[in-house]
């Protein structure tokens, strides 16, 4: 598959990106809604799908990429930090 620009290892670009878009998605909306309507990381997998695949498709494009969907299947913490999580909230 040709890419637009070199990318020397396109598994690992693809990765970072990834991981990237999952880490400012988590940060970015909260485990459980504070309002309703609100987004959240346990309610909202459909829109949060369609927001990280936009997301993503939007920095991967420029190495030839198309993403079809990107998810978060499972999201958890450990007892510790999701307490302290809803507690900021």
């Amino acid at each position: 598959m040709p890419y637009l620009f070199n990318v020397e290892n396109p598994e690992a670009f693809l990765t970072n990106q990834a991981r990237d878009v999952v880490r400012r998605v988590c940060g970015k909306f909260p485990f459980r809604a504070n309002e309703p309507g609100q987004p959240s990381l346990s309610e909202d997998s459909n829109a949060l799908s369609k927001h990280m695949t936009a997301m993503l498709n939007r920095r991967v494009q420029v190495a030839g990429f198309r993403v079809e969907r990107m998810a978060i299947m499972e999201i958890s913490y450990t007892p510790e930090m999701a307490q302290a999580l809803l507690q900021v909230q």
